[in-house]
């Protein structure tokens, strides 16, 4: 019985991993580690407001997926943004943000494979 659980665990793993978006391009600028600094190239972001997460997801994928004025498919890329530290401020990095919270995964990934990061704007001179 364990085998067949273990079995399935690695087939939706893989599953998943296969099935993972594009990412949008950046430049890591520095790097240590507690943290990663990186600009971002410029890119096509779509966003909602509603009163929860499920129907905010919907909405946007309903959108990409041709629901919109142009009747056009747009690209899904990672990361999916929300916007919701003592290491940046000791290096004297000023945050221009608030945190943004930054998911790559679909959202019926299981909670223990997915990849979240924090993401802030913000003001560097290196």
């Amino acid at each position: 019985m364990m085998k067949i659980f273990s079995i399935i665990i690695l087939g939706l793993i893989i599953t998943f991993k296969v099935m993972a978006y594009e990412e949008a391009n950046y430049e890591v600028v520095k790097q240590n580690k507690i943290y990663e600094i990186r600009k971002y190239s410029d890119r096509l972001a779509i966003e909602t407001i509603t009163s929860n997460e499920e129907s905010s997801f919907r909405k946007l994928f309903n959108y990409i997926s041709g629901n919109n004025e142009s009747k056009e498919e747009i690209s899904m890329t990672t990361p999916v943004t929300q916007i919701e530290k003592k290491e940046l401020k000791k290096n004297n990095i000023i945050i221009l943000s608030s945190a943004i919270k930054a998911t790559y995964d679909k959202p019926f990934t299981l909670p223990i494979l997915r990849r979240n990061e924090a993401m802030f704007k913000i003001d560097i001179n290196l």
